[in-house]
């Protein structure tokens, strides 16, 4: 879940009383307006009106480096403290280490919870700052000894000035999750892929994914890409969520990951965002987010997140992210997510940029492999020959690799498919205006690929072919997916050669 906060003043105080249900050991405390300081354990005494609102409690147990759970089984979430590993999804031994601190540093103390105007982030944890009894300020420890980065919960945050002083001088003496480490991109590494794509796509985080993945291990594959979506309302949206039956946990990612590995596939991930109320005009392709500033904010936190899952779990590849046309003009901000991720992935980082926009990029020496989709229109025709695609495709490899060839880096199709539909090599990427089924043409538009690619140059890696995943309906005949239709035939010829 995205941690960019919501933005709802703070003129009520209705968030917090969940705090004191059936807690009666907590007390509020607030002052008057002639600074007078009043307090209660009854929440229904303390004015409406006043931003000022402590909460005096005990900590009952400490769930990760971030968060807390308090008197009344409440959880309650540091401000500010990421810990070196995104606010989604922990890396095991840093977090293990903020967390053995936190908790030397609530035990047996009085706690007092403060509260700025953002206090509710999108996971619905409310976000306070914590004092001990003895004055320590719990957000700023963190970020003093190098436990945690600061995340810029509100340009009005009221210890913003203080929580950035902590962490720029623990910064400059490069200690705990700021020590001197690479973000420089690696020596590229070419490593051929025979791979597939599998969409995340179950609306149950319970579904079993394993029988996909050994079908594409007896077909030949030896990689494969991992896609999960997560959400933009709109397409000036800048709060990243996941949603209820489209986005699958981050824990389904971490099981599907492990079991690739064990059956001896490499495992490449790539998060992708979509529009939740997308519309004919709008895709991630073409988002303009109101605050480009935010949106990288909580970009940086979502793919942060997938970072550092991807490195727990052990994939040997991250996509920093997939097709955003839009924005790829903004050189600054995505060196600096690519540094970030770097300080939390060791694995290969690529981009998946859309066929026609490989020249606009400019930042490909940040990442170590080129990603591109393949979505190229072939032919015009709706019965095309082998030969005729071949031919199409050869003359596509001539263009990628005259533009390839200034870029320093490997390179493969991120993203590349044909639906079982008749005329789809016109435009690989329109699979609603062709009527009618034909598998066969998605078979012989593999065939031209494999055929066109053969005696590759040395940069080219291969390709991960969308897609393996399926609904078990009748509407996959139509669809993108290869299980059970004549490509996959033609791919396992060509993957066990």
């Amino acid at each position: 879940m995205s941690t960019q906060v919501n933005r709802t003043p703070a003129l009520s105080l209705v968030i917090f009383a969940f705090l004191a249900v059936n807690a009666s050991s907590q007390v509020y405390l607030w002052r008057d307006d002639g600074g007078k300081e009043h307090r209660t354990s009854d929440f229904a005494k303390v004015p409406q009106d006043k931003l000022s609102i402590q909460c005096v409690t005990k900590s009952l147990s400490v769930l990760s480096g971030e968060c807390l759970i308090v008197e009344g089984g409440h959880v309650v979430r540091l401000i500010g403290v990421d810990v070196a590993s995104g606010s989604l999804s922990w890396d095991k031994t840093r977090d293990g280490q903020a967390q053995r601190r936190l908790q030397e540093l609530v035990a047996g103390k009085i706690l007092t919870l403060s509260f700025d105007q953002n206090f509710k982030n999108s996971s619905h944890q409310t976000l306070v700052y914590i004092h001990t009894d003895d004055g320590t300020f719990l957000n700023e420890v963190l970020l003093a000894e190098g436990l945690a980065a600061l995340i810029e919960t509100s340009p009005t945050s009221r210890h913003k000035r203080r929580l950035a002083a902590a962490e720029k001088s623990v910064k400059t003496q490069h200690v705990g999750m700021w020590r001197k480490r690479s973000t420089k991109a690696k020596k590229p590494v070419v490593k051929p892929i025979k791979g597939f794509s599998l969409g995340l796509y179950s609306r149950q985080d319970s579904y079993d994914y394993l029988p996909f993945l050994r079908e594409q291990v007896a077909i030949g594959a030896t990689d494969i890409l991992l896609i999960t979506p997560w959400f933009l309302e709109h397409f000036t949206s800048c709060q990243i969520v996941p949603k209820p039956q489209r986005s699958c946990s981050l824990a389904v990612v971490s099981r599907v990951i492990r079991q690739a590995r064990a059956l001896g596939l490499r495992v490449a991930v790539m998060p992708i965002i979509l529009l939740w109320k997308p519309d004919d005009d709008h895709w991630r392709g073409n988002i303009a987010p109101k605050d480009q500033e935010d949106w990288f904010l909580a970009y940086q936190e979502f793919i942060g997140a997938f970072a550092s899952l991807a490195e727990d779990a052990g994939a040997q590849e991250l996509l920093v992210g997939s097709e955003f046309s839009s924005l790829e003009k903004d050189e600054v901000h995505w060196r600096e997510v690519i540094r970030g991720i770097r300080r939390r992935f060791s694995g290969i980082l690529s981009y998946s940029a859309n066929w026609d926009h490989l020249v606009t990029i400019k930042w490909w020496d940040a990442l170590d492999a080129v990603g591109m989709t393949g979505y190229h229109s072939l032919t015009k025709s709706d019965n095309p020959s082998v030969e005729e695609l071949t031919k199409a495709w050869q003359r596509i490899r001539k263009e990628l690799e005259s533009i390839l060839e200034h870029i320093a880096r490997p390179y493969f199709f991120s993203e590349m498919g044909y639906a079982s539909l008749d005329g789809i090599n016109k435009d690989p990427w329109d699979y609603v205006s062709p009527k009618k089924t034909d598998n066969q043409e998605q078979a012989d538009c593999f065939e031209a690929w494999f055929r066109a690619w053969q005696n590759p140059p040395a940069k080219f890696r291969g390709a991960f072919f969308y897609t393996w995943w399926r609904n078990q309906d009748a509407d996959d005949k139509r669809q993108y997916t290869v299980h059970g239709k004549p490509a996959a035939d033609i791919i396992r010829k060509w993957y066990t050669k």
